[in-house]
């Protein structure tokens, strides 16, 4: 991710790299001797999450077995048979829930949408989530970042753990008061290793558990105001098919692309990218596109 420094290139087993290479295991802490307390009537899961997984991490959470991606609850198309309650984003609370921006330089027209996307959304996350969401930039990492070479390491962490000054990295007003967008675009490269990084792990878990519910589910909200790269496609029908493989839950791995600005292009690109999903036949479908228009009364959604 990045620049690795004249460093090699770990490789990450999984859904892209069909090589033998492992993550540094040093780091990775995947102990099911280790996890925290269970909460009643709901399985347990490894603590951490696929970005916290070489931190100490808060006690375990809980997921219940409902049947749908965690995006589909979150944004259009929640199946009709899920029952939420009076709070349709209660939901998150058994989910990891990350934000993957597209820092490019491309981006800087659309900057300020893509600071009203997250100030406007995170809030929701983050009230139902008490161990915050994470924030990583196809390019901006934090300067803690050159200590580690785990995925986890080049995003911030748990944000809303605390109400911290708008100076503060451990706030969306105060990260982005240091991020601005310069650079290529590298947010296929951004994701393509937490994915990776995310399946690894989840494997892992699996072969030391024997279960494939103790992995907390993946909710990645990808923003990007500028075309695709044509090797996502692919990259997620890989995935849907180790995730089939692996008879994970339904709503193991959820990726919800929003669209802010108006480049037409990037709007054609989102279409297709949906068009293409929902022709896959056999697999899973984990996919969803969007645009965000900011400027309004109230925020809008509008499903592809």
């Amino acid at each position: 991710m990045g620049c690795f420094r004249g460093k090699k290139k770990k490789k990450y087993p999984g859904i892209v790299d069909t090589g033998t290479g492992h993550p540094n295991t040093s780091l990775v802490t995947v102990n099911p001797g280790t996890a925290a307390s269970n909460i009643p009537g709901k399985k347990a899961i490894m603590p951490g999450s696929f970005t916290t997984v070489c931190q100490t991490s808060p006690a375990a959470a809980a997921v219940a077995d409902i049947g749908a991606t965690p995006t589909s609850a979150m944004f259009p198309n929640m199946p009709a048979e899920i029952e939420l309650g009076d709070d349709p984003f209660a939901f998150l609370e058994d989910f990891n829930t990350c934000f993957l921006i597209d820092d490019s330089k491309e981006m800087e027209d659309d900057w300020h949408e893509v600071l009203a996307f997250v100030c406007e959304v995170a809030p929701i996350c983050v009230e139902r989530d008490p161990r915050g969401v994470e924030i990583l930039f196809g390019n901006h990492s934090p300067a803690s970042s050159l200590w580690f070479d785990v995925p986890g390491h080049y995003g911030y962490l748990n944000i809303g753990l605390m109400r911290g000054a708008p100076q503060m990295h451990n706030n969306v007003e105060g990260i982005f008061n240091d991020v601005k967008p310069t650079g290529s675009k590298k947010v296929t490269f951004r994701l393509t290793r937490i994915l990776n990084h995310y399946m690894y792990c989840y494997k892992e878990t699996i072969s030391m558990t024997g279960s494939r519910h103790r992995w907390r589910p993946l909710n990645l909200i990808v923003v990007t105001g500028r075309p695709l790269s044509n090797r996502i496609p692919g990259i997620f029908q890989g995935l849907a098919k180790e995730l089939d493989k692996l008879d994970a839950p339904s709503y193991q791995v959820g990726v919800q692309f929003f669209r802010v600005g108006g480049n037409e292009e990037a709007e054609e690109h989102m279409r297709l990218l949906d068009d293409e999903v929902h022709r896959w036949k056999g697999v899973r479908d984990f996919v969803d596109t969007a645009t965000w228009t900011d400027g309004q009364e109230d925020y809008h959604w509008k499903a592809y």
